[in-house]
């Protein structure tokens, strides 16, 4: 597949969360987070992943999820994570976001 050839990366950065703990900040007024993360079904052959939307009071305003059959790279996944976020945002007409996933690579 040509689009995991492009996305490997010469060191490994894995989608992996940080060994120091992180709180989460809400995003500044007039802005909304979109907060990403993906994961994979080894024993099935698939991922998930999901979206969070968050305003600047940390106050959950939406969120969705989608699986993927055949898709078992972490990268890809995360990769597919965040366009799941910018669909989401432009089909409900949100302009100013930020998004938040934890994902070294991309």
């Amino acid at each position: 597949m040509i689009v995991l050839q492009c996305l490997k990366p010469i060191q490994s950065l894995r989608c992996v969360v940080p060994k120091q703990v992180q709180k989460w900040t809400p995003p500044p007024v007039g802005l909304v987070c979109l907060n990403v993360d993906a994961t994979i079904f080894s024993s099935s052959s698939s991922s998930s992943v999901g979206v969070v939307v968050r305003d600047h009071l940390g106050i959950r305003r939406m969120g969705c999820r989608q699986s993927f059959h055949g898709i078992t790279t972490p990268e890809v996944a995360e990769a597919l994570a965040l366009r799941c976020a910018v669909t989401l945002a432009l089909d409900e007409g949100l302009h100013r976001v930020m998004i938040q996933s934890d994902c070294l690579s991309l």
